[in-house]
Parts: structure tokens; C-alpha cells; sequence
């Protein structure tokens, strides 16, 4: 089962770990495991949890009043949040939710899902961006099994993203896109040929692995 450090929590949440603390004390809205060290330790559902209230509460809804709520009542108010902003922030926390799920084509089917109700153009800027950054898959080569897997997956809908995009003006720059070397940052580098696509710009794409004598 995947555990999670509170850390992990302040990352993915935004949520100050001495905040999180503070609602297991007063609220007893978290239930955390101990190690041998008594650090505290959180399952999937959890992080879960503290993902839901985080967005509720920036929301307008009060943690005293939220530690009292049924999943229920917490699942119908989730579902009223209907703007761009909250649904692009419903859409990181599943993805969040899902990159930890152990079934291969989890993550895949929830951004399958999540392009059901936004563009490409919106999946892209407003919520694949944020949650690499948010994980770190942006800029850092991925370590664990879950995050290859995820990669994966992204990297199929920047590709799509590239390949659909029309072009509504053009400039006269050229910019020309390559790694050095095989590490895993790839996601970085089709993003900005998405991202410079959109404006126009003439991209030369030439991957990774690029030598100075190919180059």
C-alpha cells in the first residue's frame, strides 16, 4: 500500500504541514500511521481527503464545519464547484489520486475523462502544466514505477496536443527544441513545443539524445 509523509501532503495540497497538524489536533479530520521514528505516515485515501477539503475550503467552506461533514454531503459540494478554476483543480486532484491507483490504465482513463469536458488547449495550459509541476515530472527525470507510467500517458496527449493544433497566425521565428542526453525530461520539451506552436513560432523538434556533433 502507498504511504505518504506529510511532506508529500504539503506538496500535493499546497496545505502548510503545521496546518495539517493543526486539523488532526483540533478536528481530528486526519488519522495518520506512526513509524518507529513517530513520524507520521497517510494512505491514498488520506491524501484523498485532504485534497477535497483544501479545494472546499478555498472555497469558501469552513474547516469546523467540513471535520463534521459526511463523504457525502463533502461529494455533493465538490460536484456544485462548476467554474474553469475549480474544475481544472477537480481535474490535478484526480490525476494526483489516480498516478497512485495500482491499475495500469488508471491515470490513462482519467485524463481520457477529463478531455470529455475540457479542450486539449485547457487540458494542457490549465492542468497537465500544474500538475507537473506539482509532482516534479516537469523538470525531474521519474524514479518510481507510478511516475513512468504517468509519463507515459502525458507524453501521448502533449503529442496529441502538438499534431492538433492549428495554427491561427505565424511568425517569422524559428526556434529549434533538444536535449543532450537520455534523461527524462522530455515532458519539458514537448510542452514548450506546444506552448510555442500556439503562438506561432516555426518549431524544428529533434528529441533527446542530441550529440553537438548531430546537432
Amino acid at each position: 500500500m502507498k504511504s505518504f509523509s506529510i511532506n508529500d501532503l504539503e506538496k500535493y495540497s499546497g496545505v502548510k504541514s503545521h496546518t495539517l497538524r493543526a486539523w488532526e489536533r483540533r478536528y481530528n479530520l486526519l488519522q495518520p500511521l506512526r513509524t518507529t521514528a513517530n513520524f507520521r505516515i497517510y494512505d491514498l485515501e488520506q491524501l484523498k481527503k485532504v485534497l477535497t477539503i483544501s479545494l472546499l475550503k478555498k472555497n469558501g467552506h469552513r474547516i469546523s464545519k467540513l471535520s463534521l461533514a459526511s463523504e457525502l454531503w463533502i461529494e455533493n459540494k465538490v460536484s456544485t464547484l462548476a467554474n474553469e478554476q475549480c474544475v481544472c483543480e477537480k481535474a490535478i486532484n484526480e490525476l494526483i489520486i489516480n498516478m497512485y491507483i495500482p491499475v495500469p490504465d488508471s491515470f490513462e482513463k482519467a485524463l481520457d475523462k477529463v478531455l470529455l469536458t475540457v479542450s486539449v488547449d485547457v487540458l494542457v495550459e490549465k492542468i497537465l502544466f500544474p500538475f507537473l509541476n506539482i509532482t516534479g515530472l516537469l523538470c525531474m527525470g521519474h524514479k518510481q514505477i507510478e511516475q513512468h507510467i504517468v509519463v507515459v500517458s502525458i507524453r501521448k496527449k502533449l503529442i496529441l496536443a502538438i499534431e492538433t493544433t492549428i495554427l491561427s497566425k505565424k511568425t517569422d521565428k524559428s526556434i529549434l527544441l533538444f536535449l543532450p542526453d537520455a534523461r527524462q525530461l522530455d515532458l519539458g520539451l514537448l510542452y514548450t513545443y506546444f506552448f510555442l506552436k500556439r503562438r506561432g513560432i516555426h518549431v524544428v523538434y529533434l528529441g533527446t539524445e542530441i550529440t553537438l556533433e548531430n546537432l
